[in-house]
């Protein structure tokens, strides 16, 4: 008599005989000193009903080519553990374990759903999420080869492997998109160019419209200056916020010295 099949809900430890019927969802490989390299699945069944499925080093020649992610599968005879560890895959109580007795048989779809459960961009965000547990988020990319090319450059710079060999010092050549060509003033073209016409700020009350802004300086007094031209264009008061400074604390001499007060070292302009 054929095993009954069950939902993914109803599975239990207490035996390994169970049948049931899952889609692929997602596949990845793992390697730990414990375990050595293993194969890893999110399971889900028809309900929406998730479960990570893992094969270990000894199988994983027998079942990796077989759980095609996107595929449904019959699969009995399997092994079921406490879900423990950091990261969940999902939010199942057990981690099904594939056995030498395990059977994995292709099967008909049942439903056309990736059982996506979608969590809105802004939870993550935000930062209110459990983060021991894994997340669907559908998303964009975009120009991911043009931001991989400007990293490399900046990381070039920044490690002196610009124009190689050179002597520390060198012409830099700044990439054509980066420039702001053909203006009278520079800080005023920059300052458009980052946040648009200054007239229009002053009703943005939108916080994130400014948390994704920035204009970076090499030197405290260029942002002093930008800082006086952006505070003439926008009304209401202006607050200063002095950073915390401090003498570096391996520095004895100067660290009990009266004279480098908070007040002496927030006036330094470099």
């Amino acid at each position: 008599m054929a095993q009954a099949i069950a939902y993914l809900d109803d599975i239990k430890p207490y035996k390994t005989t169970w049948r049931v019927q899952v889609r692929v969802l997602h596949t990845w490989k793992t390697f730990t000193t414990k375990f050595g390299e293993t194969f890893d699945m999110v399971l889900s069944d028809v309900k929406g009903k998730k479960i990570h499925a893992s094969v270990k080093r000894e199988h994983l020649n027998r079942f990796e080519k077989l759980m095609v992610p996107g595929e449904w599968k019959a699969i009995e005879n399997f092994g079921l553990t406490y879900a423990t560890g950091q990261f969940k895959a999902t939010d199942h109580r057990y981690k099904m374990g594939f056995m030498a007795q395990t059977r994995v048989v292709r099967m008909d779809p049942l439903s056309d759903s990736y059982y996506l459960s979608l969590t809105p961009f802004n939870d993550v965000l935000t930062g209110g999420l459990n983060q021991n547990y894994l997340i669907d988020i559908v998303g964009q990319i975009v120009n991911v080869g043009e931001m991989e090319r400007f990293s490399d450059w900046l990381l070039a710079v920044g490690d002196g492997r610009v124009s190689e060999p050179n002597d520390g010092e060198v012409l830099i050549d700044i990439p054509e998109d980066l420039l702001i060509k053909d203006v009278n003033d520079p800080i005023e073209a920059i300052i458009k160019a980052v946040y648009g016409e200054l007239d229009l700020l002053q009703p943005n009350n939108d916080p994130k419209f400014f948390q994704e802004r920035a204009i970076l300086c090499p030197r405290n007094s260029d942002v002093n200056t930008i800082n006086d031209i952006m505070l003439e264009k926008l009304n209401g008061e202006a607050i200063t916020y002095l950073s915390a400074d401090d003498i570096n604390p391996q520095d004895g001499a100067s660290l009990n010295n009266p004279v480098f007060t908070p007040d002496f070292l927030n006036s330094i302009k470099l």
